[in-house]
Formats: C-alpha cells, structure tokens, sequence
C-alpha cells in the first residue's frame, strides 16, 4: 500500500484565499490527472474532484483487450486529501500487476498544491478561477520541487515512488551460483573482518540489511534449497513493509524472525514468530537505534 502525502484541501464552501491547499478540481476549474502505475499511462484533462480521479484510476485496475490491468485499486485515504493505492498482488499473472510503481507525470495537476484566489464580482467573493495557475504553468507545486503526492523533491526523484512486496521466482535447468549471506538465527559467527569484503557472507548481509534486495529483479533458482533461501531472504530483507517507497535502514523494514524450512514430504513451511533474533557483532548501519521488529506476512 502507498498513500498520497496529506496536507490541507481546498474548501468549495469557504470563498476566501486559500494559500497552498491540495486541488482536486472543481465544476468551475478541472484538473488534469497524469500518471503511470505500474507501466499503465492514466491520463485525464477533466478531473473536478477526488472522487472522480479515484474511479478514473480504478476502470485501469484489471486488463482488457486492448491493454494490461494495473492490479491497483485506489481508495480514498483517512482524512480525506488524498488516495492510498492497494494492491493485494492477488490479481494477475503479469509482472506489471505486482507491487506499486506509481510515476507522477509533469502534467498533472490533479491533487497538486495551488495557491486559490478570490475576486469581488457583484458586490461579493467569488473565487477567481481565471487566476489559478496549476502545476505546471505556474505557481509550481510544492515550491517547484515536484509533486506533492509524494514527500521530497523532484531533484530527489520524488516524483516516482515503488512500493515492493512481491517477488517473481524463475527454475532454471543449470546450476546457480546463490551467494552466501550471513544467518543470524545459525551457522558461521558474524566476522566483522569481512563485513567490506564484496563476495563474502557478512559482506552480503551488510548489503541485505541496508536494502540491497528491495527491488524487482527476477530470483532464479535450481534446487529446492535455493528456493527456499530465497524466499527467507526476501521475506527477511526484501519486502517494503512500511510501504515508504524505501529501505529503512534503521531495520524498521526487516522482518528477521520470519523462517522458511522443507517438510519430509517436500512442503514449506513458513513460520513468522513474534520476536526478533539476536544480531550479535552486527553494527547497525547508521549507528542508529535498533529498530527491527516483527511484520505480519502474506504468502
């Protein structure tokens, strides 16, 4: 899940300026909605309310004859000013139906920061809808720093966010070379010697534990071993638990309970207790506070 940053809306019933408010659009005043989800344009020139944008969004959900389906549903969030994006990664076989992948386009300007201005017409306020200048003819979004459906700046890349849960696993017929990693609930003791050591299992944990496996790149495996340490690894340290759009190093992301075992019949066996193992020797990146705690999973 991914949510739209909050912040204040626009009010259509107090006729005043309202300096900057999140714009939906109105009767009077339509927006554009512009953007990509999951490899899906979704473009709109005629958005007058929040509503609309979130029903517009949610007819991309499943595929048709003509293109692939999202596998996002949109939904208005808590307080009302924006939208969380949900998908259950239940729906679809396709890759482009898994996670989130959410790219604000430089046109839209449906749920963007505008300044709102009045004018006196009749001896009254009306709002002066021939002076709202939207993203991105002027009086820029979030100060000209990209859109503020999500946190930060477009020179951060902040237009763009991906929110990973799901992982694709591919068989293949020949042997694979699946680095080692350190394992803090058995095996080998931590050797801090090798922790900068590209190649060697507490080198790849250090990587782990800082985001290295939060991404979409295809798992290959040959044998059910390395199937089954692939999926502990990434249930571990691959999944985007906050739904941040990020890794958070201070290991509020990592789920290092989690454990994933074969049965005498062949079976996984995936096991989640509610407790977080020790992590002796292991400093933690940043030098933070240890922030690990145990996350709720879906298989």
């Amino acid at each position: 899940q991914f949510s739209t940053q909050g912040g204040t809306v626009f009010n259509p019933n107090n006729v005043a300026t309202q300096n900057p408010v999140i714009f939906w659009g109105h009767e009077s005043k339509p927006v554009t909605l512009d953007i990509t989800l999951n490899g899906i344009n979704i473009k709109n020139e005629n958005i007058k309310s929040i509503d609309e944008a979130i029903a517009y969004i949610n007819t991309f959900t499943a595929p048709n004859d003509n293109r692939e389906g999202t596998g996002v549903k949109a939904v208005r969030n808590k307080d009302g000013s924006g939208i969380d994006f949900i998908n259950t990664n239940s729906d679809g076989t396709t890759d482009n139906m898994k996670n989130i992948d959410l790219q604000v386009n430089d046109t839209n300007s449906a749920g963007e920061l505008c300044n709102i201005r009045v004018k006196t017409e009749g001896g009254k306020q009306v709002f002066d809808w021939d002076n709202i200048k939207l993203r991105p003819a002027g009086n820029p979004i979030n100060n000209g720093q990209g859109t503020h459906w999500i946190a930060g700046t477009a020179e951060a890349n902040q237009n763009r966010v991906q929110v990973i849960t799901a992982h694709k696993y591919v068989y293949s017929s020949t042997p694979v070379d699946l680095k080692p990693m350190y394992n803090p609930d058995g095996g080998a003791s931590f050797n801090a010697n090798n922790q900068n050591t590209p190649g060697t299992a507490e080198n790849n944990y250090w990587l782990a534990i800082q985001g290295g496996l939060l991404n979409t790149e295809v798992r290959t495996f040959r044998t059910t071993e390395d199937l089954r340490e692939l999926l502990q690894r990434d249930a571990r340290y691959g999944v985007d638990y906050d739904g941040s759009g990020g890794f958070e190093v201070d290991g509020s992301d990592i789920n290092e309970g989690v454990k994933v075992t074969v049965g005498t019949t062949g079976e996984f066996i995936i096991s989640n207790p509610n407790e977080t193992p020790a992590r002796p020797g292991v400093p933690i990146p940043g030098g933070g506070q240890d922030n690990r705690k145990p996350h709720n999973i879906s298989f």
